[in-house]
């Protein structure tokens, strides 16, 4: 991701939403995130998408998958996605 001054980037990279029994991480315009695991999930107009884990050893399982999926976002972060 390429440097940026924080006053002036006015935009969330992701939010997490926590639950009792589970968290979501929700990416706002994740629909542009090129996903085949099928763990991001959600057909929101505003073309947000979300990750839903039920405890930490369904985030371990998924570990592979969450880091590709971060790592592209993070490279649209430093695009205009809007």
């Amino acid at each position: 991701m390429k440097p940026f001054d924080p006053k002036e980037y006015k935009r969330e990279i992701a939010v997490f939403n926590l639950f009792k029994g589970r968290i979501m991480l929700v990416f706002l315009n994740g629909a542009k995130v090129n996903d085949t695991s099928g763990l991001l999930k959600g057909d929101y107009k505003d073309g947000r998408q979300v990750m839903i884990f039920k405890d930490l050893d369904d985030v371990k399982s998924k570990e592979k998958s969450l880091r590709r999926i971060l790592k592209d976002w993070l490279k649209l972060v430093g695009k205009d996605i809007t």
